[in-house]
């Protein structure tokens, strides 16, 4: 085996050693999300590169010692004293066991980097941030990328020239990870140059895009690992290192498709060929298909062309038709033709579907199970909450501070948070999609103006309590109708206003203000009830003692007359008859005397009869003598 291939093999490791240390450097200098996956891209082929070279040297070793053991033989004529055992050739016997065991442990650790760096890297590039603008640092990484790019397409361009030409396949796995780094180092170049001249988020989308090409190199790595299995054995033991059909288990065929200049279907059939153990490639149904691959594929893309002529729209959905990226007209619910893909191009909208966004407030993700609490102004109601600047009306004309300068009267203000959803349809499709770029978040953005101004200019208080539905009424006609002036093309459908209350912070505060005036509203409304209970009876009273008075002055002033007119009547009588006036007097007065006592009257006088008087009968009645009335 030539020595300059090892040589080069080194010089691969090297090339590829220098760009990923110091690109992860300049990535980190010039925040260039794409260099840092392009560093680690890099870093996985110099393990590539390192284990590839400790490949070759062990090959080179069993070579040397394959030409040693035969020089002896031919010049021995005793051949009997050496064995051709495996033991008694450690070279060969080590590079048994390095492709037995070390590469396909090796190959299961490169998996599992290339898992963790996918998984590192999309959720990493989830949460970046997008820089304001280009800088300096974009222009001198962009410079470092580019001499990065040149000088490993010239060694990669030269090493797999060696593997090619010179039949050296062993080199072909540094060879094409020195060429993937060029072009790599080359797109990322291009990052860099579009960062400085204002596309900005240029960078973060091809290091997403760079990522799914590992996950894809990923999955290329852990299909070759299931294959492997089922390889024959005898095919495995038996592959020559120069053999150009040799693919080994850490050489990648996808990089290899674009670095190393050979044909895609080649490639395939190489590898076919290495995976099953005989010549696939020399059946007749893949040469069919070789010979009758384009017509296929231009079958194949035919149909794929003719299925986007045909289009429908949901009965809740309208489309708009474009050809040439110029509108053509609004395609209503119903099946439609159209000319295929891309020059005809058709975007729908629910248009009749209820739309709604929220201001104010960013809601807590859904959990299944989850119960509804009570809503209290001493806990947050949302994950985010947004505070808004309200008048208040709390301090009279007469103590309110006055400016200084322009000896205007302040108005005081306090913070409100509130969640105001806003629900929304389509009105016009043509203004929706056509006038503004982003129009849902130019409507979002208008609101939001909306209820900042509504709310400075109305009371606290107000808003909070009877003031809000009329609150909610003003704040839809003012976004309706500023939405109208601009043509979006909306039509507003609610507007809420609802869990308005004092910031968190100082709730607790508020409500013991609010419990104070209400006490205070309690006792006020408290003393008018004894008020009005107090008063009418006072009056009542008074009426009672005049009315009982006028009562007592009318009987006495009537019987003092009666009593006169009675004596005067009485004089008469006895003018007329004093001695019958007198035993009429006599007798009335002992009847009146006698009228509720018992009597008992003798007629004779002067008799012998005995009279017998029954005392048990009752004097009096008593509780007993009462009847019990009947149900």
């Amino acid at each position: 085996m030539d020595r300059n291939l090892q040589k080069n093999s080194l010089l691969n490791l090297i090339i590829l050693l220098l760009p990923a240390a110091l690109g992860l450097v300049v990535a980190q200098y010039a925040g260039a999300q794409s260099g840092l996956i392009g560093s680690a891209v890099l870093g996985i082929g110099v393990l590539v590169a390192a284990i590839n070279y400790f490949h070759i040297r062990l090959v080179a070793r069993e070579y040397w010692e394959r030409m040693e053991f035969d020089e002896l033989v031919r010049n021995r004529k005793e051949s009997a004293l050496f064995s051709s055992e495996l033991e008694n050739f450690p070279a060969r016997h080590a590079l048994a066991q390095f492709q037995r065991f070390v590469i396909p442990t090796f190959t299961i650790g490169i998996l599992l980097l290339q898992i963790s760096v996918v998984y590192f890297f999309w959720k990493h590039f989830a949460n970046a941030e997008l820089p304001i603008e280009g800088n300096r640092r974009s222009l001198e990484s962009m410079a470092f990328y580019g001499i990065f790019a040149l000088v490993m397409f010239l060694v990669g361009k030269f090493s797999v020239g060696v593997a090619r030409l010179e039949n050296q396949p062993m080199l072909r796995p540094s060879a094409s990870y020195v060429m993937l780094g060029a072009f790599l180092s080359l797109i990322i170049a291009i990052a860099e140059a579009s960062k400085w001249i204002g596309f900005i988020g240029a960078d973060l989308i091809i290091a997403r895009v760079l990522c799914i090409m590992m996950g894809i190199l990923a999955t290329e790595t852990l299909i070759s690992l299931i294959l492997d299995i089922y390889r024959p054995r005898k095919e495995r033991e038996n592959q020559k290192s120069d053999s150009q059909d040799v693919y080994w288990l850490y050489e990648s065929r996808l990089i290899g498709m674009f670095s190393y200049p050979v044909g895609i279907f080649k490639t395939l059939a190489h590898a076919l060929d290495y995976q099953f153990g005989f010549s696939v490639s020399e059946t007749w149904f893949y040469r069919f298909l070789e010979r009758a691959f384009a017509w296929l594929l231009l079958l194949q893309l035919g149909a794929l062309a003719l299925s986007t002529a045909f289009i429908i729209v949901e009965p809740h959905e309208q489309a708009s038709l474009e050809r040439f990226g110029k509108e053509v007209k609004v395609l209503e619910s119903g099946f439609h033709f159209k000319l295929p893909w891309p020059i005809d191009q058709v975007y729908r909208t629910p248009a009749d579907q209820v739309r709604q966004f929220n201001i104010g407030y960013v809601e807590e993700p859904e959990e299944e199970g989850a119960q509804q609490n009570v809503l209290l102004w001493t806990k947050k109601h949302y994950k985010d909450e947004v505070r808004f600047m309200v008048a208040s009306r709390e301090m009279d004309e007469g103590s309110s501070p006055l400016d200084n300068e322009s000896g205007e009267q302040a108005v005081p203000v306090n913070l409100l948070t509130a969640s105001i959803p806003v629900q929304y349809r389509v009105k016009d499709l043509n203004e929706w999609y056509y006038t503004y770029s982003n129009p849902e978040q130019l409507l979002q953005q208008i609101a939001t103006r909306e209820v900042v101004r509504f709310l400075v200019n109305v009371d606290m208080n107000s808003v909070m309590a009877e003031g809000r539905r009329e609150a909610a009424t003003t704040l839809l006609t003012n976004i309706q109708q500023r939405a109208d002036e601009i043509g979006l093309g909306v039509e507003l459908v609610f507007v809420g206003l609802q869990d308005v209350h004092p910031p968190v912070e100082v709730a607790e505060a508020y409500e013991a203000v609010i419990g104070a005036f209400q006490d205070k509203e309690a006792k006020i409304l408290q003393a008018k009830g004894y008020e009005a209970e107090r008063v009418p009876k006072a009056y009542g009273e008074a009426a009672k003692i005049v009315n009982d008075a006028e009562a007592y002055k009318a009987r006495v002033i009537a019987q003092a007359k009666a009593e006169g007119e009675q004596f005067k009547n009485q004089l008469i009588a006895f003018n007329a008859s004093p001695n019958v006036y007198l035993w009429r007097k006599y007798l009335e007065t002992l009847s009146d005397g006698m009228k509720d006592s018992r009597k008992f009257v003798i007629s004779a006088e002067n008799t012998s009869d005995i009279v017998e008087f029954n005392l048990e009968d009752k004097v009096r009645p008593d509780l007993l003598d009462i009847p019990i009335p009947e149900e």
